[in-house]
């Protein structure tokens, strides 16, 4: 571990709020995460009832509950067989293609870092951007030593 020889760059005591607020955050975090859970279990039938009621599968509505006002609904979600589609795709022009599908391709860094086709690695580097950006700092306290 890098022991900082100019102490005081990053004050100790920031550092401690730091970690204070986010134990904090933390605790506040689950609370709200488990509330929600609740919240969802609660509204999901009343949500799919008013949905029914109005002869839709899905979509969304408002309610007044108490103080409250509640948006909530089912969302409609689709998932693609990639098999089936690039089987079409093969088959559309360049323009019909371009007009249906929205794909990114990439390049996973460790299938990148195991190929052994020169070749190939230098027509993927043409099509590569590397940019450096900073990390978030981990910060935990240090374990505190018996006395």
């Amino acid at each position: 571990m890098y022991n900082n020889p100019q102490q005081g760059i990053v004050p100790n005591e920031l550092l401690k709020q730091w970690h204070d607020a986010k134990l904090s955050l933390d605790k506040a975090k689950a609370q709200f995460n488990k509330i929600n859970k609740d919240l969802q279990k609660e509204t999901d039938g009343i949500f799919q009832h008013v949905l029914q009621q109005a002869g839709k599968e899905y979509g969304q509505s408002t309610l007044a509950i108490g103080d409250f006002k509640v948006t909530g609904g089912i969302k409609e979600v689709s998932t693609w067989d990639q098999k089936g589609l690039l089987a079409i795709a093969k088959t559309l022009s360049p323009e019909q293609y371009q007009a249906v599908f929205n794909m990114k391709l990439d390049v996973p860094k460790s299938k990148f870092n195991q190929l052994n086709d020169a070749d190939l690695r230098t027509r993927l580097e043409a099509a590569r951007t590397v940019e450096f950006k900073p990390m978030t700092p981990k910060i935990e306290p240090l374990p505190q030593e018996a006395e």
